[in-house]
């Protein structure tokens, strides 16, 4: 039988993760911005603009984690963590200990993945 979900643990780990998750997204933001040098050559701005799409990218993928994050912390609030948002059914308590922001049950996540 799997043991219940720890909600105070549960929102205490996701607000931590939120605190980590906006510090990054602010510091990305600041990275991401152009690089002013004086006089490039085509290698410098090669090497600028993948550098430049690399740190857009981990901006990207940290909002999402961020909005992600935020998402969940709204569903304890609102009394609906741990369940699932398309079915409603329950999500196994082992599935939010690996990932806590997990909207979906496994069975709507593999429909899902499909």
């Amino acid at each position: 039988m799997e043991k219940e979900i720890d909600l105070l643990m549960m929102k205490n780990r996701l607000e931590k993760q939120q605190k980590e998750l906006s510090v990054r997204v602010k510091a990305e933001r600041k990275k991401s911005g152009p690089n002013s040098m004086a006089n490039p050559d085509r290698a410098d701005l090669a090497r600028d603009y993948t550098n430049r799409a690399r740190r857009l990218s981990e901006l990207e993928r940290s909002e999402e984690q961020l909005k992600e994050t935020e998402e969940a912390l709204q569903r304890i609030e609102n009394g609906t963590y741990g369940q699932c948002t398309h079915c409603g059914a329950f999500i196994l308590p082992g599935r939010l200990e690996a990932l806590p922001v997990a909207p979906l049950c496994i069975n709507c996540q593999r429909q899902e993945s499909r």
